[in-house]
């Protein structure tokens, strides 16, 4: 594939990432949040920006790829991201 046409595509998908444009806008790196706490506030931020809205399972999907981990049992937690403005939960 020619050089031109793969940054094309890269560029693309880098502006049509709805979660990694919330996550540059709307987060700061470290702590740990509230899986729910997180989603509301992805689903919040797409409304006010008219973008689209990717389900609960897909958004968490999504920040898997993107390295940040959830813990299993009891209460979920994102770690290694919060939104901006907030403290580290407990």
């Amino acid at each position: 594939m020619p050089r031109v046409i793969a940054q094309e595509t890269e560029t693309y998908f880098e502006e049509n990432d709805v979660v990694a444009r919330w996550i540059s806008d709307n987060t700061t790196k470290g702590g740990k949040t509230a899986r729910s706490e997180l989603y509301k506030n992805y689903k919040t931020w797409c409304e006010q920006n008219e973008e689209n809205v990717d389900s609960a399972k897909e958004f968490y999907s999504t920040l898997v790829m993107k390295r940040y981990s959830i813990s299993k049992g009891g209460k979920r937690y994102v770690s290694g991201i919060q939104t901006s403005g907030s403290s580290n939960a407990d």
